[in-house]
């Protein structure tokens, strides 16, 4: 789900979307690939990829994310989130956050997720959690990078 890009119009924006209950397989990149939403729920799912793989040079990109929620484009951050009761297997990266603003993670299941193989292409080893910050958010002393928990 992508919203219409409109930076400025927080109105424009995809509300109200629930996903619950779905089941997901197969080798792609992303499972629920949520840009720039408000008002989202995704709830009581089942993702399963074959397993991680990253790009080791070869450009392989499938399971890279189970459930990946994100501000893209929009002037305000994605929030009013709720990720809650989903089960993720053999992904990356399990749950992953990006420039987000007001959510909750709560009772997922990640076993299985994450790799200690770094990706070639974005530098980083998988996780059952990954949460990229705001630029909006200070961040501690000494860190130079945007990641970090």
């Amino acid at each position: 789900v992508l919203g219409p890009f409109v930076a400025d119009s927080e109105g424009d924006r995809a509300s109200r979307v629930i996903l619950t209950r779905n089941r997901v397989s197969g080798d792609f990149a992303t499972a629920f690939d949520l840009a720039d939403v408000v008002d989202c729920r995704v709830q009581r799912n089942r993702i399963d990829f074959p397993g991680p793989t990253y790009d080791s040079g070869g450009g392989a990109q499938g399971g890279r994310a189970g459930i990946y929620i994100r501000r893209q484009a929009a002037s305000a951050l994605t929030e009013d989130y709720e990720v809650r009761g989903n089960r993720v297997r053999g992904a990356h990266t399990g749950l992953f956050f990006q420039g987000t603003g007001r959510g909750a993670a709560v009772s997922n299941d990640l076993r299985g997720c994450g790799t200690a193989t770094p990706d070639t292409r974005f530098g980083d080893t998988g996780s059952a959690i990954r949460i990229e910050l705001s630029e909006a958010w200070p961040q501690p002393s000494g860190h130079d990078t945007k990641t970090w928990m």
